[in-house]
Order: structure tokens, then C-alpha cells, then sequence
């Protein structure tokens, strides 16, 4: 059943059932075995062992441990390179060898990801400086002078009040989030930014072991709610046509029992939408979460066309999750509704 809900002021969304293809967060590049020797130069034997050597990508947006790589290896500390032990440590307190139950599992995380600016004192600045003129008897005058530090920082308030993006301010950057100071590995005091576009780390694993395959959590998810706003959600279900650009906020939800990843897209867009770069991120089990920053939507133009659509899709680890939210255009700007 199809229920159409109470359409907002500015802006309606969609939400629809469908299929999608699979999509893939991390990604495992090689994997190969490898027969490591040393020679010590007094005898003509080498001592060699077996090792597996893994090449992966970490995600930005990895954040918790949705992964695992589990090697599989018989035992450990064999003095002659023998499986199962071929000696005791029950009956021989010498034995290191250690017959193994359980595979060996190694989980990769990756922190979040942040654009760091040192900052520097270079001078001091009136706030908001007078001209004073002297002239004969005694007399003054004052002119105040235009284009300070005070009449920046009132216009961008301006601005902002309208859901205008500010010229002059840092929050222009983040979507109206507060901005971060920070000290990284001990450094100086920087500027921070968070960095939400795609980027891996590549990691090499060499373990002794057998074998090796990788186990991905998958949790199914939903888009729990999904809108166009202004800067600085001062309005949101949409922004007018002329505005430099809108934010998309939506609420994500892990509904399944693990920790999983998802990939967030804003796709199949209208002409004169500018294509935005998908968001990767990790959801705790039966968690919601907001996507922070939110994603930036600009119009290349003008025009009050009033059928502008993007398809915001979630895709889980293996497979999407078939639920998809649809914004259009109305007016000369961006709406939203939803159904069911």
C-alpha cells in the first residue's frame, strides 16, 4: 500500500522499492605465497617458512571492524617445520610448538579522515577601525570605514540568516558545522576539516599460515529519512532556484546484528545537476546515524524547473538495500516527499 505523506513547504521525497547491482567498499588487489629463507654461512641449509603475503585496501569510512581476514594455519613454533606438533608441551616443558583450534583473524580500521591547516600568527586587526580627522578649533570628526572585520562577519550573518552560503567564514566549508582545532601527532595547533571523498590506504599483510580468505559483514539498512536544506538548516525541504547550493541530510540505519558498511550514492540526476561523489561510511548493529558532512548539491543554473530529480540509494556490503529516496524540483527550487 502506497501512502502519500503531508508535503512540507519547500520540499517532498520519495522513497521506492528496487534492486540494485552489488557494490564494493574494500577490496583485497593480491594475494600469493611466498617461501622466506635465511642463510647464515655456516651451513649450506636454509632455514625457510612459508608465508602468505595479502594486499588490501582500508576505506575511508572503516571505522569500525566490518571485515575480518582469517588465516588458517595448523600450528605454531614447530621445531621442525611439522603439523600437528610433533612434540608436547604436556610431557616436554621445552616444547614451544602450539597445535592451533581456531583460525587467526586480523581486522583493518581506518580512523577518519581530516584535512589539517597549521595555523599561524602573522598580525592583529581592529575589528572595527575609525577614521578620526582633526581640523581648526578643536573640532573632530569621524568616519567610519567600510569593508572591516565587522562588516564581513555581519554580512555572512546575513547571509546565513537567509540560508545563503557566507563568503568570508570557514563554515562555508562545512556545510554550517562547527569547524575544528586540533593538534595531529604532537604538531602545532591546525586547522581541521573533514575529509568525506573517497580515498583507501593500501596495507600489506606477510603472516605464516596456509591460507587466507576474507569475511565481510553484511546488515541490511534503510534510508530512515532524507532532506533538502539550506545552509545552516535554516530551511530545509528544498533551496530556491539562484541559491549557490543545497545540502542533502539523511538519517542512515543499520537494521541487521552487525557492524557493516554501506555506500551512500546521489545519482540518475536531471540536467544541470552537478554529479556528487558517493559516501562510504560504518554503521554500529541496530544503530542510526546522520551523514555528517552532509552532501553538497549545486544547479548549474537558473532555471525554475520544476522536475529536477536525484536518486539517493543505499548499497550494504554485498548487495543494495532496496530502499531509495527521490528528490525533485518544484518552483524554481528542490522538494521532497515520500512514499511508501
Amino acid at each position: 500500500m502506497r501512502k502519500w505523506l503531508k508535503e512540507s513547504v519547500i520540499a517532498f521525497l520519495t522513497v521506492l522499492l528496487t534492486t540494485w547491482q552489488p557494490w564494493a567498499l574494500a577490496e583485497i588487489l593480491a594475494t600469493g605465497s611466498l617461501q622466506k629463507c635465511i642463510a647464515d654461512g655456516v651451513t649450506e641449509e636454509l632455514n625457510c617458512a612459508n608465508k602468505l603475503v595479502v594486499t588490501l585496501t582500508v576505506g575511508n569510512g572503516q571505522s569500525l571492524r566490518t571485515e575480518d581476514l582469517e588465516f588458517s594455519l595448523s600450528c605454531i613454533n614447530s621445531p621442525d617445520g611439522q603439523c600437528p606438533c610433533s612434540c608436547s608441551p604436556q610431557l616436554d616443558p621445552g616444547c614451544a610448538c602450539r597445535d592451533l583450534a581456531a583460525p587467526l583473524r586480523v581486522s583493518l580500521t581506518k580512523s577518519p579522515l581530516w584535512a589539517s591547516y597549521p595555523l599561524q600568527y602573522l598580525a592583529s586587526f581592529n575589528w572595527k577601525p575609525k577614521e578620526v580627522i582633526l581640523r581648526p578649533s578643536n573640532a573632530v570628526c569621524k568616519t567610519c570605514l567600510s569593508g572591516q572585520l565587522k562588516d564581513l562577519w555581519e554580512a555572512d550573518l546575513q547571509r546565513i540568516a537567509t540560508g545563503r552560503v557566507p563568503q568570508y567564514m570557514v563554515t562555508q566549508y562545512t556545510g554550517g558545522s562547527d569547524t575544528t582545532l586540533s593538534s595531529f601527532a604532537g604538531g602545532p595547533l591546525s586547522f581541521a576539516l573533514p575529509v568525506a571523498s573517497q580515498s583507501a590506504s593500501l596495507v600489506t599483510l606477510s603472516v605464516a599460515a596456509d591460507g587466507v580468505r576474507l569475511i565481510t559483514n553484511r546488515s541490511p539498512g534503510k534510508i530512515s529519512g532524507a532532506r533538502v536544506c539550506r545552509f545552516g538548516d535554516t530551511s530545509c525541504g528544498g533551496f530556491e532556484a539562484g541559491a549557490s547550493r543545497g545540502y542533502v541530510r539523511a538519517n542512515l540505519t543499520n537494521t541487521g546484528r552487525l557492524a557493516a558498511d554501506f555506500t551512500l550514492t546521489l545519482s540518475n540526476c536531471s540536467a544541470n545537476v552537478r554529479p556528487v561523489e558517493a559516501r562510504a561510511l560504518a554503521l554500529p548493529p541496530n544503530a542510526t546515524a546522520a551523514l555528517e558532512p552532509p552532501m553538497e548539491l549545486y544547479v548549474e543554473d537558473t532555471a525554475a524547473a520544476p522536475n529536477r530529480t536525484c536518486w539517493l540509494t543505499l548499497y550494504d556490503a554485498a548487495v543494495s538495500v532496496p530502499y531509495v529516496a527521490c528528490g525533485t524540483g518544484g518552483g524554481g527550487g528542490w522538494r521532497t516527499r515520500r512514499r511508501l
